[in-house]
């Protein structure tokens, strides 16, 4: 029977992310990035689900691995992202000052053929200067399909977009590739934050994540 529900919830969630996407109910909500200072230096955009029909909220792990096995995972990344992009021009019109908004892009929207017209597009209708705009990448989802990633990733910061390797360490942390990448960031997975600075390990791993990255002139953010 335990099975029989999750199965039964499952589906009544994938079919739900249909009508989802069609009313509007996934949301961009922002979590600040912040110097050892505390002051706030950037923005990560994070998704969330307001289920109307429950009136509640569905974590991110719950619908994100649903909307992906569907296909929906495409339109809702490419949603958000609009919605990113314009948050933040209407911060700098506010007369804030002008931060970096970071948001993930799935392995499936890398995948699109019109990634970088569909970008282009996003920036020019929300008048938005792509320097203030970084897209976050898992290392597995680069390498997939390698040659023809990079090429993209090179249009993309030659648009003057920034490139951040996300969950660093924990895909195929090809260090040889890195040289190759036209990244400006390595963001430190969780796991190896979550347990610092009592796990030695840890303290290694995220020590030696960061002196890699200053050496090649790369910024980091830990998760």
């Amino acid at each position: 029977r335990k099975m029989h529900d999750e199965m039964v919830r499952k589906s009544l969630l994938e079919k739900d992310t249909i009508e989802a996407i069609k009313q509007d109910e996934f949301i961009a909500y922002y979590q600040p990035k912040v110097d050892r200072e505390g002051k706030i230096v950037g923005v990560e955009s994070l998704i969330r689900w307001y289920y109307d029909r429950r009136k509640t909220y569905i974590p991110p792990l719950d619908f994100i691995p649903i909307a992906e096995k569907n296909g929906r995972i495409v339109d809702i990344g490419n949603n958000v992202l609009y919605q990113s992009c314009l948050q933040n021009r209407k911060w700098i019109d506010a007369g804030y000052k002008p931060l970096r908004i970071s948001v993930n892009l799935s392995v499936y929207q890398f995948r699109q053929k019109n990634l970088v017209n569909m970008i282009r597009r996003i920036l020019k209708e929300t008048s938005l200067d792509p320097q203030y705009l970084d897209l976050e990448i898992t290392e597995s989802g680069i390498l997939e399909n390698e040659e023809e990633n990079i090429k993209t990733l090179n249009e993309l910061h030659d648009m003057g977009i920034s490139i951040t390797i996300d969950d660093f360490g924990t895909g195929y942390s090809s260090l040889s590739k890195l040289k190759e990448l036209p990244i400006s960031t390595l963001k430190i997975d969780k796991e190896f934050v979550d347990s610092l600075p009592f796990d030695t390990k840890s303290i290694t791993i995220a020590r030696s994540i960061i002196d890699l990255a200053h050496n090649l002139e790369f910024s980091v953010v830990s998760e």
